[in-house]
């Protein structure tokens, strides 16, 4: 496996290569050495990215042993953790200078001290705990960005702050708390899955997503238990949309309120005139008049009110996959909106059949489903327009600035514009939420598609409440991405290694949608060469011919739990002697009441009894389970 691995390496060639191979073939060993002489091979600009789904089977065991030496091994592979993980171990024993032992730090400090004494205790409070690691999250956060604002105003580049930091006594200690500080500086990089989704705090700089950073152009990543990383991406995409639900007509409001040309300065309307002179299809003229039919048409700026007689206790959905569904309470299956001039707003009634055709006013009416899918596309058109407006800033403000300074990236350029559109930290979410944005424009790698995997899922709650009594809180929830959309777009910049025993199982709820992953990446879908399948298996077959020809024998017994008028020492009795029968019971019975808990501790002291009496067994395994105890003999 190591040369096929080594071998894909250095053809430099992007797309999907699953490595299915059996559990306990070697496979960490082998990715391991082929990482190791690959990253010997390359420049710092490079890197392996090695992801899982769980820190324990990170290889840094592994990987130490191909490096030879701890000291080699540290100078060329960082493991990345959660900052959360990074401050529980390490806080308490840092000596930190004086002057940045603020109030924040202080607070830190006394929370990881309560967590990890609660956790060393094994506090039975859930709900304590969960506060404990929200006010850590959280003053994690602050105090990262106290760190971050003096760095920046000792420091005026980043090669500055980040020689500080290696070399400066009064910043070291920063390298050690947030070694991802240091993440360019590492050819291997390793890290869980959920951490990879996550974005990367390095402190020197602004943080960045690993999706959108330059890391993966060009990278190896390989990723380990490949099948399984699906639900830990999906979950995380998930989590990350239901943190950003916004109020969706808002959203296009505030938009519609603030983009006017006459209020920026001269370098924002520089950078927008120049989308209008290129000839792009989206222009500020464009965008204006697309919304402007939108607030004229469907009567955005007024309020929208579900009538309060007809509105069930129970949340009532939107759910948009391609088409919309909507789940309302038993007996309505129409939504029907309507001008309530009277009021001066948007009335919306929950209605069966027969009631809605018969209250319809075709003069009146809103159709509520055209309106939300107008609002998509013109706010799918303003974020490509964004983008785009905000690279034309960032080359403008880049090109004053003098060789000192650091250079504004394109993430800053957005943050600058959609601040001075007063769009808050959720609407700003929720517009540039998608991570793959660019995915559809690769035509060279995938096919243009509105499939699922593709446009995400949305839905859209309505949410009524005496705080905003005069308005319908029309709720908006978007799940832009997917793992299968994920994975395609890494595989569009990197090559990307699955490996997994179950890597190749076509079923969609456990794996990825191997499918549509081979319709859309064509050629650059690889399956595990024959050749090292075939191999593997003559491999497991010289493994396992002790079993074939009877160097190994397995015995196996069934111990049942089903025992009527069960007493302890006497079952103990029946393997061991009378003393230490009576010894085991008393500890047992003074351990737990339960008696299949019982009998079940009985149970593994038999099995330890059989291995420990007969020299010539090798090992022993003990499989538990409600019904029955079986015990597996090999010798």
């Amino acid at each position: 496996m190591k040369d096929y691995l080594l071998d894909v390496m250095q053809q430099r060639e992007y797309g999907l290569y699953l490595c299915e191979l059996p559990t306990g073939n070697g496979k960490t060993f082998d990715s391991a050495q082929a990482m190791k002489e690959y990253a010997d091979s390359i420049g710092d600009d490079t890197k392996i990215i090695y992801l899982t789904t769980l820190n324990k089977n990170l290889p840094e065991n592994a990987l130490r042993a191909a490096y030879g030496s701890d000291k080699l091994y540290k100078r060329s592979v960082l493991r990345l953790r959660s900052n959360f993980d990074e401050v529980v171990e390490k806080i308490l024993d840092i000596e930190v200078p004086e002057e940045m032992q603020t109030e924040v730090y202080i607070k830190l400090r006394k929370d990881v001290s309560f967590y990890r004494n609660a956790k060393d205790k094994r506090y039975a409070d859930k709900e304590y705990i969960k506060e404990l690691e929200d006010r850590i999250t959280e003053g994690d956060r602050q105090f990262r960005y106290e760190i971050t604002k003096r760095l920046k105003n000792r420091f005026s580049t980043k090669t500055q702050r980040k020689n500080a930091v290696r070399n400066d006594k009064q910043y070291k200690w920063i390298g050690k708390l947030y070694p991802a500080v240091f993440t360019d500086d590492y050819k291997i990089l390793l890290m869980s899955v959920s951490k990879f989704m996550k974005r990367n705090s390095i402190l020197i700089d602004a943080s960045y997503e690993f999706l959108n950073s330059d890391l993966i152009e060009n990278a190896v990543i390989v990723i380990d238990e490949f099948d399984a990383t699906k639900d830990t991406i999906q979950s995380e995409l998930i989590e990350k949309s239901l943190a950003m639900k916004e109020d969706y007509i808002q959203l296009f409001r505030q938009i519609y309120r603030t983009l006017n040309p006459n209020d920026f300065s001269s370098d924002m309307r520089r950078s927008m005139d120049h989308i209008e002179n290129s000839g792009n299809r989206t222009t500020f003229t464009s965008l204006m008049a697309e919304a402007r039919k939108i607030a004229e048409s469907y009567h955005v700026m007024l309020s929208i009110k579900t009538r309060e007689d007809l509105v069930d206790q129970r949340q009532i959905f939107l759910f948009n996959d391609g088409s919309f569904h909507t789940v309302l309470k038993e007996g309505t299956q129409y939504i029907r909106s309507t001008l309530n001039e009277e009021d001066n707003r948007i009335d919306v009634f929950f209605e069966g059949k027969e009631d809605f055709f018969k209250n319809r006013n075709k003069e009146k009416d809103i159709v509520l489903y055209s309106l939300l899918r107008e609002i998509n596309l013109f706010l799918l058109h303003f974020r490509l327009f964004a983008i785009e407006w905000a690279r034309n800033y960032m080359d403008i403000v880049n090109s004053s600035r003098n060789g000192i300074m650091d250079a504004m990236n394109l993430e800053n350029a957005i943050s600058t514009i959609l601040k001075r559109l007063e769009l808050t930290n959720k609407q700003k979410d929720l517009l540039m939420g998608e991570k793959c944005q660019m995915i559809r424009n690769n035509r060279e790698l995938l096919l243009e598609d509105r499939s699922f995997y593709q446009v995400g899922m949305e839905y859209y709650e309505f949410e009524d409440n005496d705080s905003h009594h005069d308005n319908t809180n029309l709720q908006f929830v978007k799940v832009y991405d997917t793992p299968e959309k994920i994975m395609l777009y890494l595989a569009g910049k990197a090559t990307v290694f699955g490996i997994s025993a179950t890597a190749e199982v076509d079923t969609v709820v456990g794996n990825y949608d191997l499918r549509y992953l081979k319709e859309q990446l064509k050629e650059r879908f690889h399956k595990t060469p024959g050749y090292l399948k075939d191999k593997t298996r003559t491999a497991l077959e010289e493994r396992w011919s002790a079993y074939a020809n009877g160097e190994i024998n397995i015995h196996g017994e069934v111990i049942s739990s089903n025992i009527q008028g069960f007493n302890s020492e006497d079952y103990c009795k029946t393997f061991m002697d009378t003393e230490f029968a009576r010894y085991a019971s008393n500890i047992i019975t003074n351990i737990t009441e339960n008696e299949y808990q019982i009998i079940r501790y009985c149970n593994v002291l038999k099995a330890m009894r059989i291995f420990n009496s007969n020299e010539d067994i090798q090992s022993i395994v003990v499989q538990l389970s409600r019904q029955k105890s079986k015990i597996f003999i090999m010798n």
